[in-house]
């Protein structure tokens, strides 16, 4: 079913769930009644009817990349499609209460409700610069970005559509931006930091010596990286965390992970190297590559796939072997999984 305009995945789950709601009571209110019972009448079957009005939810990856470009699967692994809409390039995605948003070069901001080809929209977006993460969080999509070297830029928005800056005094550009804990985090380059409880006010945190490139939570631990090789692990945010391992290796990395099902943090570098940590004590276990520079990662619990720039969506069910799948010959800067309900869908 297509989407209809002002209507949104979540309303149309709650409806399902009132509806669902409503047969059980004529069920309870019938069974006390002694009344009989039809056995064509959905209300005679409480758990029909409960499964009947939930939302059904499928799979749904989506890459983004160069020019525009976009890819879909249902599994993340072999079964790729691509497309376009034609513009700047895309950084990153993410998924929440009104769909796929995805960011990118010259202030770029798409959005889809469903993700398909044909439903993806720009937006403006009010900026000019370079947009390099989004996240999604307690009703707020928040994006990142900046300038290098002289301001950083945060925007924030709760459809998607209209985005207000968000942007404090950085001197530099941030370049990730997390989601957890019920607050948003951001880091980026120069060292710089910034935090938030609701997305909206942001506060500078104590920044680092080096450039950071990612910052992920798990396991009772931020986990950052910087660019010269370091991991640094605190059980908080605030305060600058001390160096506590290393990866052995002449990368960068360049996305971080968290893998619940697997504990531990899943990460890879600008020489399409992998590595996994449970804790960024130490040095982290180095393994597959994977082919060109590794910009993103997703995963669904079982399968991880890792998107790089010569257009491998490569994937792995053991975090060990990763199988390259060349997808529309495009650089892939960023990758999701998301599960989505199938009453958007054309």
């Amino acid at each position: 079913m297509r989407k209809l305009p002002g209507v949104d995945s979540k309303a149309i789950g709650t409806v399902r769930s009132i509806a669902g709601l409503i047969l059980i009571a004529l069920f309870l209110e019938c069974n006390a009644a002694g009344l009989p019972c039809p056995s064509a009448d959905p209300s005679c079957d409480p758990v029909g009817a409960i499964l009947a009005f939930q939302p059904r939810l499928t799979d749904r990856w989506v890459a983004v990349g160069a020019a525009g470009n976009f890819a879909l699967s249902s599994d993340g692994q072999s079964q790729w499609s691509s497309f376009t809409l034609a513009g700047n390039n895309l950084r990153a995605i993410t998924y929440g209460s009104v769909g796929f948003v995805a960011v990118g070069d010259a202030g770029r901001i798409v959005l889809s409700a469903t993700g398909l080809s044909g439903e993806w929209f720009d937006q403006a977006s009010g900026t000019a610069v370079n947009l390099t993460d989004v996240t999604y969080g307690n009703g707020l999509y928040v994006a990142v970005g900046g300038v290098p070297a002289v301001s950083a830029t945060i925007l924030s928005s709760t459809d998607g559509i209209v985005w207000t800056d968000r942007s404090i005094p950085l001197s530099r550009q941030l370049t990730k931006v997390l989601f957890a804990n019920n607050q948003f985090y951001a880091v980026g380059d120069g060292g710089i930091r910034a935090a938030s409880a609701d997305g909206i006010t942001w506060t500078n945190e104590t920044a680092g010596i080096n450039p950071w490139t990612t910052v992920a939570l798990g396991n009772g631990v931020f986990l950052f990286t910087d660019d010269a090789n370091n991991m640094y692990s605190s059980a908080t945010f605030a305060g600058l965390p001390a160096t506590t391992g290393s990866y052995a290796s002449a990368a960068t990395i360049l996305a971080t992970l968290f893998l619940p099902v697997q504990g531990v943090f899943f990460l890879v570098g600008d020489g399409g190297q992998t590595f996994v940590t449970s804790n960024g004590q130490g040095g982290a276990l180095l393994g597959d590559t994977v082919m060109g520079v590794a910009w993103a990662i997703a995963s669904d619990g079982s399968t991880v796939t890792v998107a790089s720039d010569l257009g491998s969506l490569a994937y792995s069910t053991d975090l060990s072997t990763f199988n390259p799948i060349m997808v529309g010959g495009s650089a892939w800067y960023g990758i999701l999984h998301a599960r989505v309900p199938v009453e958007m869908d054309p």
